[in-house]
């Protein structure tokens, strides 16, 4: 999926690979208890190429960007995230050409579907705060925690890869590419309770804008002997997601009672023609990313192959917008992949990961419920600790035709 190069293989291949991620999360608020929470994710990948002559197609599937989650509803961290989902599943084509014995260069057209979902806990009071830019409403209040739901929010993204390989007879080849950001807008629904205890709800429309991030990367390997050592690096454009814009239309209130109708008229909710458009810009504080890699492929007996190897990231985000439901960290990965080739034409691995991330503790973190919409979110403080494992298994099946 990263180099459309690879499009042009020798002979037709097939490849199908299952990884299977386990995360375990935890965090201490300043002045709260600590939380803990695991989760799980499968992402598959598929992906074929057939070489006619000097010219050869690829299609491959995944999940390029899987991020899931969900936490206590009462939890200290519910006005962050109670539950979160962003996925993208990208489908590729790609062409590449064999310039000359040595060169490939390649490039693809990609086209994902987005799917977005998230569930938080609101004080209406700083909503009300915010949208009138004056501090009428009191905050804190528990008649006035409610919720804020999206759901059903699909779109579609497209985007583009280029790429190259370079490689001799003796082994020794490098290869580089670039992905494209991919712009997406999302619409689903938008439901708002400004309180839990009351009889009421705004809905509407929502239409958010997200562009996913685009990707350099580099690639060596030099024979050393049987074995061969593999170098990487690579950038993530994080910061194109810094900030995120949110817009729910066509907003209406919902209630069946005339004493909550009058109570919310106090608050200035009762006019739909205040709510007919909300307009959020999730600022959250991303940054782009470097990683780095080395790894040791070798034969250990016929027909098996081992491969050892360290993988380096930064983090992404800044420790100002670092919360339970926004969290990154600096990581160290781990890796070692077992090979066996039964047959010429049928190759497996199975991989395992050990992913440590570096436990972060903020001190300036820029949530606050004082915060005016200049200052920034209306959000409890995310001050306090944070630590992040994870672990992978994967199995690969490549096929030769």
């Amino acid at each position: 999926m990263l180099n459309p190069a690879a499009a042009h293989p020798e002979r037709p291949e097939a490849l199908i690979d299952a990884g299977f991620l386990r995360y375990h999360h935890g965090y201490t608020l300043e002045g709260g208890e600590p939380v803990q929470d695991d989760s799980q994710d499968l992402l598959p990948y598929v992906a074929a190429a057939v070489p006619i002559g000097p010219v050869g197609l690829g299609l491959c599937g995944g999940l390029p960007y899987a991020r899931s989650g969900s936490s206590d509803p009462e939890g200290p961290q519910r006005f962050h995230t109670i539950v979160g989902r962003l996925i993208l599943m990208e489908l590729d084509l790609s062409a590449a050409w064999q310039a000359t014995p040595w060169l490939t260069i390649g490039g693809g057209l990609r086209g994902g579907q987005a799917r977005y979902r998230s569930v938080v806990a609101i004080d209406a009071g700083a909503m009300v705060n915010e949208m009138l830019g004056e501090p009428l409403a009191p905050v804190g209040d528990p008649l006035l925690e409610g919720t804020r739901s999206v759901d059903k929010a699909v779109g579609w993204a497209v985007g583009w890869s280029a790429g190259a390989r370079l490689a001799w007879d003796n082994g020794l080849a490098f290869s580089g590419g670039y992905r494209s950001p991919t712009h997406t807008t999302i619409r689903g629904t938008v439901e708002i309770v400004p309180s839990n205890d009351l009889n009421m709800a705004l809905e509407g429309d929502m239409v958010g804008s997200f562009a996913f991030p685009p990707e350099v990367f580099l690639a060596a390997a030099v024979p050393i002997g049987p074995a061969e050592i593999d170098l990487e690096g690579g950038w993530i454009g994080w910061g194109s997601m810094a900030t995120v814009h949110q817009q729910a239309d066509d907003v209406t209130i919902v209630s069946d009672d005339p004493i909550l109708t009058a109570l919310l008229a106090s608050y200035g909710l009762d006019d739909p023609a205040l709510l007919g458009t909300l307009a959020t810009e999730g600022v959250y504080g991303l940054g782009d990313m470097f990683s780095l890699g080395l790894a040791a492929r070798f034969p250990v007996a016929e027909r098996w192959r081992l491969l050892t190897g360290l993988y380096g990231a930064q983090a992404a985000m800044d420790s100002q917008y670092l919360a339970p439901g926004n969290f990154d960290y600096a990581t160290l990965d781990g890796r070692l992949v077992v090979g066996w080739q039964p047959y010429e034409t049928t190759s497996l691995a199975l991989a395992g990961d050990w992913i440590h991330y570096r436990s972060r503790t903020i001190t300036d973190s820029v949530y606050s419920w004082d915060n005016t919409p200049e200052q920034g979110p209306a959000l409890p403080s995310g001050d306090g600790s944070y630590w992040f494992r994870m672990f992978r298994v994967g199995l690969t099946v490549k096929l030769v035709l």
